[in-house]
């Protein structure tokens, strides 16, 4: 079932998602702080992943941020898609 146009940010600017300048301040402290993957320990940091989605109620806090490759992040982030539409099946079912 197609996600409702208001729910769904993808298309929208960085800016409008809520990824402004202080996000870009935050995002290269991460990076600086963690030059490793905090996931795999292997691979160079080179995104910034939020351990809480934001969807979820998670904040850009520091605390918040994990420096990662692009590798893990995609993986984590399929394991959140797949979550989300497991659970909204969920919902889908009980109306």
């Amino acid at each position: 079932q197609p996600v409702p146009a208001e729910c769904h940010l993808g298309g929208a600017s960085r800016h409008a998602r809520g990824y402004d300048s202080g996000w870009t301040r935050v995002r290269r402290q991460v990076l600086a702080e963690e030059p490793v993957c905090r996931y795999c320990l292997v691979a160079a940091s080179t995104t910034v992943d939020h351990i809480k989605p934001k969807a979820e109620g998670g904040t850009d806090d520091r605390y918040n941020l994990a420096g990662c490759c692009k590798a893990c992040q995609q993986a984590k982030a399929g394991r959140e898609g797949a979550r989300a539409r497991t659970e909204l099946r969920m919902v889908n079912a009980c109306l």
